[in-house]
């Protein structure tokens, strides 16, 4: 199916597949050919409207009030088709494809296997298949290849919600400053552009891989809310870290963030298998959902920003990486937290191969978006 998208939205819009410049109405334009002519079928099901944003106790979802944490607004599951639309609109469409109840969000790089930028028109219909799949949100973890201007088209044509990712590079704080201006310069472009952010996300990581410190974090986190307020944001702020980080400098960051965080991966748990990988998540974001409550009784409410188990690599202890391996942990993290989940990743990402944190070999071999015609 991809292909023929790729064809099909090159021919709408009269460029190669190479393109790497596309217009915001282009795009737009391409968008709602594909799928007012019916050219991508949808896949409808049966749903209703949870709420992603619940508050995690030991028996079960709560969910948020004023006083207890924040909260989003889900979309309408309507599944009908909007109107063709422009690039620019005063509010997003009703969705195009119907959400599936036990799924969340897909996270989703905008790079080709050797890590340059894919072309606007890859990752277009990458975007359109993601949300053919029943997601309702897509995570992005940086502003790179001008993935805000692509994907957000995108998404409002299709009534997608973004998870805004801020990256804080190696070189530390400095480095991600520029990202605050391109968020804001996106915002101005784009009149609906804060009614499709679900979150944002301040870093991945930052403080567990040594970027930076949880001072400077704290700081970085505050002025950008900042920025991002004056320019009419007011939904949740926060940063991925791993439950120790959040743990030890709790006093420092709880107080900048309107929900807990993490990228909670099973398979790095040696004692845990593809099967039990769900039950491990939930238990993990309860034990998060805990970590401010000396701090910040409101911030209660848990989510996990990056899951997935690898289908190739070494193995881990009882962690197998593998094809099976890899269907059976993906069902078992939707059955059990797939609301509150993003999957990783939507594709497999050979760039990342052999990196500083590869040993296991397993880096670029998470993708799993193959595997949901078969949940």
């Amino acid at each position: 199916m991809r292909g023929g998208v790729l064809g099909t939205v090159a021919s709408l819009l009269g460029a190669s597949i190479a393109t790497v410049s596309l217009t915001d109405h282009q795009l737009a334009h391409g968008i709602s050919h594909i799928l007012d002519d019916g050219l991508l079928a949808a896949t409808h099901k049966d749903v209703t409207s949870v709420d992603r944003f619940t508050t995690v106790t030991g028996d079960e979802h709560v969910h948020p009030t004023l006083e207890n944490s924040p909260t989003v607004s889900s979309p309408n599951f309507t599944g009908q088709a909007p109107v063709s639309i422009e690039a620019n609109l005063s509010s997003p469409p009703a969705p195009y494809f119907d959400f599936h109840p036990s799924l969340w969000a897909m996270a989703y790089s905008p790079y080709t296997s050797d890590g340059a930028c894919n072309s606007p028109i890859t990752i277009m219909s990458d975007i359109i298949t993601i949300a053919s799949k029943g997601f309702s949100t897509v995570r992005l973890y940086s502003t790179d290849c001008d993935v805000l201007h692509i994907v957000g088209v995108a998404a409002g044509r299709l009534g997608l919600k973004l998870i805004i990712g801020m990256h804080v590079p190696p070189e530390g704080i400095p480095h991600a400053v520029p990202q605050v201006n391109e968020i804001k310069e996106w915002v101005t472009s784009t009149e609906y552009a804060w009614s499709l952010v679900e979150m944002i996300v301040i870093g991945n990581d930052a403080i567990f891989n040594e970027y930076c410190t949880a001072t400077e974090l704290a700081a970085f986190m505050n002025f950008a809310r900042g920025v991002f307020e004056e320019a009419g944001y007011d939904g949740p702020i926060t940063t991925a870290e791993p439950y120790e980080e959040f743990a030890r400098h709790s006093a420092i960051i709880c107080p900048e963030i309107d929900l807990l965080a993490s990228n909670i991966h099973p398979f790095f748990n040696t004692h845990v298998e593809a099967s039990m990988a769900g039950a491990l998540i939930s238990k993990e974001l309860i034990r998060l959902s805990r970590v401010c409550e000396a701090f910040d009784k409101s911030v209660r409410s848990a989510v996990n920003l990056e899951t997935g188990w690898p289908h190739a690599g070494k193995v881990n202890g009882a962690a197998i990486a593998g094809p099976k391996e890899q269907e059976i942990a993906i069902k078992s993290i939707i059955k059990a937290a797939g609301r509150q989940s993003v999957l990783s990743s939507w594709a497999d990402e050979a760039w990342r191969l052999g990196g500083d944190y590869d040993d296991l070999g397993i880096e670029g071999y998470w993708g799993c978006g193959h595997l949901l015609d078969k949940i």
